[in-house]
């Protein structure tokens, strides 16, 4: 097949190695990255709308027989509405997302449920490991899809396993984190949705509370990300137990991260809750306990491999007091964690692709 190749936040995937994985599997591929092919910066639901019609025909002026949509940002009305338009258009479609987008709303649930019933879908995939396992986000049961036509499969992650390669003493060692010290590790956006506050609130009450003394809470944060939350950032600085590295890591190096931490900190907010994170697979990998937010799929990966504790979400009154009990407990439960298992449910990035064209036909 000639695949043309989208992917809606393309800094999410390492598009090279889906790229190399299609054309493994027999098909010739193209990537269309929407954001280099134009030069206006639309706003978000403007670029949308135009980003569908424009891969559309793009698609259609190269003779392709598929376009493989991976769509993070996921609003399924735009390419329905503009699917509607095209009732004999040739390319198949393969369109892959998370749940949390169609959720947002009832009416963006139903577009969904129209859409992977509109006869130019070949496919639809749901990045989704505990897909079935718990209760389904509330809009996508109430549209009533048809969940035999999603596809789940296991978020993608950004780290080859091999990367893990050194150990915790020689991880700290490069990083400048004390040997002997609890490191509680938090990597990620540093936003207000991804609970940068939750996390530092958490912090300063562990701190209040006189239990912080022999724990380290390392803070690593890429300077070139948008919304960053300087106050808190700068205020965290006063903490004699926080360590916060503001620098972009060269590819390799957020997996010697990971391996200086004893424990992994998730702080997301409600909004993500039908999200994924690769946080689970990371400090799987690096042998890491997590403490997470009380989410289904958290929940799920928690409970079935044994890898930690959950905390009542948004709560950093419960965050910190999980923190201390993992620390607490941490023999006990890190004999009991089952990483391998986890880690094998897993698959890595560059396999995306062969889940999500597996046995398709166009």
């Amino acid at each position: 097949m000639k695949i043309v190749f989208s992917a809606v936040a393309p800094e999410n995937f390492y598009i090279s190695k889906t790229i190399q994985k299609i054309e493994e599997l027999g098909h010739s591929a193209i990537i269309y990255n929407y954001k280099r092919n134009r030069e206006v910066n639309y706003r978000f639901v403007n670029k949308h709308f135009q980003m569908y019609e424009d891969l559309l025909n793009f698609a259609e002026e190269v003779s392709a027989d598929l376009i493989y949509i991976q769509d993070y940002l996921a609003v399924p009305e735009f390419l329905l509405y503009e699917l509607k338009t095209r009732p004999s258009y040739k390319p198949k479609i393969l369109f892959a997302f998370q749940l949390r987008e169609p959720n947002r709303s009832i009416a963006r649930a139903m577009a969904l449920k129209d859409l992977i019933d509109m006869p130019q879908i070949a496919r639809t995939i749901t990045f989704n490991m505990s897909f079935g396992k718990k209760s389904l986000p509330y809009n996508i049961e109430l549209a009533g899809i048809n969940l035999e036509k999603l596809k789940p499969i296991p978020e993608p992650f950004n780290e080859n396993p091999e990367e893990f390669n050194i150990t915790k003493e020689e991880a700290r060692k490069k990083f400048n984190v004390p040997l002997n010290k609890f490191v509680v590790l938090h990597s990620g956006r540093w936003i207000y949705v991804k609970g940068s506050d939750i996390f530092a609130n958490s912090i300063r009450e562990i701190n209040r509370w006189g239990l912080g003394d022999d724990m380290v809470f390392l803070i690593h944060i890429n300077p070139v990300e948008k919304d960053l939350d300087r106050t808190i950032i700068e205020e965290l600085k006063q903490e004699n137990n926080v360590i916060i590295k503001e620098e972009t890591l060269d590819k390799g190096q957020m997996s010697k991260l990971y391996l200086t931490s004893d424990l992994v900190v998730c702080g997301h907010r409600k909004v993500y809750e039908y999200s994924q994170s690769g946080i689970p697979i990371m400090a799987a990998l690096a042998g890491s306990l997590i403490v997470s937010p009380d989410f289904s799929y958290f929940d799920d990966i928690i409970n079935t491999y044994r890898i930690g504790t959950t905390y009542e979400t948004e709560n950093y009154e419960d965050l910190a007091t999980k923190i201390l009990l993992t620390k607490t407990k941490y023999s006990d439960i890190i004999k009991l964690a089952n990483f391998k298992d986890l880690i094998k449910t897993y698959i890595p990035y560059y396999d995306i692709a062969k889940f999500a064209l597996e046995n398709l036909e166009v």
